[in-house]
């Protein structure tokens, strides 16, 4: 059984989010200038917070469990920076490089995810071993439980 963090546990779903998060947080806070809403920002920065910890905890932990509910906590914030967004950029608030940029992190963000929360599955080398059954009519001194010692 491994232990500590390990990155062939993470997925594409999680590298997007983390990436995407890291992006939309560095565009908001270099390009939004006076026009910058403090709550935008905040939402954006909960969730870019929350996809680290879902990457880290993807990274460290066997089970996908505790990823997706970083991912399930992290999608209202994600939707809500995503429409704001829309709407900005639709309504031409800010400049318009960092406008739609800014836009194109957050759709990352939000199919990171969705591709999260569709991989419900534990990396290879992170599964249980075959657990051997037995049969009503056999032996168990014959089998490899047989040999250990508490047999």
């Amino acid at each position: 059984m491994r232990t500590g963090f390990h990155i062939d546990r993470l997925g594409f779903g999680e590298w997007l989010n983390a990436l995407a998060s890291i992006a939309l947080a560095v565009l908001l806070l270099a390009g939004g200038g006076r026009a910058r809403p403090v709550v935008l920002l905040t939402f954006a920065l909960v969730a870019g917070v929350l996809a680290l910890i879902g990457w880290w905890s993807c990274g460290s932990q066997r089970s996908p469990a505790v990823p997706l509910v970083m991912a399930t906590l992290e999608t209202p914030f994600a939707w809500i920076v995503g429409v704001w967004l829309a709407v900005r950029a639709l309504l031409g608030a800010g400049a318009a490089t960092v406008r739609w940029a800014a836009l194109a992190a957050a759709v990352a963000v939000l199919i990171g995810i969705f591709a999260t929360f569709r991989r419900e599955d534990m990396a290879e080398a992170d599964t249980p071993r075959q657990i051997e059954t037995l049969s009503a009519e056999q032996d168990p001194s014959e089998t490899e439980i047989g040999d250990h010692p508490t047999a």
